[in-house]
């Protein structure tokens, strides 16, 4: 049964359909069913990015932004990043934010970090809310705020974030 999901999942890929690329893309990123080859991933990724398909052009964002299967390219990952967030993609705003909190490619600015992490977690994105449990936690672009930084950082963590967990761990402490 699987190999022919992966056989059919080749043909569409092949036939030029961007689900299907971008599921071969993620079977050759996690070696599922078929040997790991982020560089294979990248090229599917691309194709199934230019045909507008949001998932894969935020996993092209992720392959550049840390190198797998392609140079490092902080500048392509905040544009894919990007595109995918305006499509309404809650992982893409994240990281879209996350980049103007680390100041990476674009000017530091954590007050568009925070911008982009609300509107990522009104999509209850968990790694949104961590942030913003951050930003509030240090007094990174708003009023430094234990109560609030402890709410974002609970959101987070109720929804299983491991960074949350411990950060909220370590803040009850203090």
């Amino acid at each position: 049964m699987e190999e022919n999901k992966l056989e059919a999942f080749w043909d569409g890929a092949v036939r030029g359909d961007a689900e299907a690329q971008f599921q071969m893309a993620m079977k050759y990123i996690y070696g599922d069913g078929v040997d790991e080859d982020n560089e294979k991933a990248v090229e599917l990724l691309h194709k199934a990015s230019m045909q507008g398909h949001i998932e894969a052009q935020y996993n092209l964002g992720v392959c550049y932004h840390y190198g797998y299967g392609t140079k490092v390219d902080y500048k392509i990952a905040f544009e894919l990043y990007k595109k995918s967030a305006l499509q309404g993609y809650a992982k893409g705003k994240c990281l879209v934010g996350f980049f103007y909190f680390h100041g990476l490619y674009v000017k530091q600015d954590y007050a568009e970090a925070i911008k982009w992490f609300l509107e990522a977690e009104e999509q209850n994105d968990a790694a949104a809310e961590y942030w913003l449990g951050v930003c509030y936690a240090n007094g990174y672009g708003v009023t430094q705020n234990k109560a609030e930084a402890i709410k974002w950082y609970q959101k987070s963590a109720s929804q299983g974030y491991p960074y949350a967990q411990k950060a909220l761990e370590d803040i009850l402490r203090m």
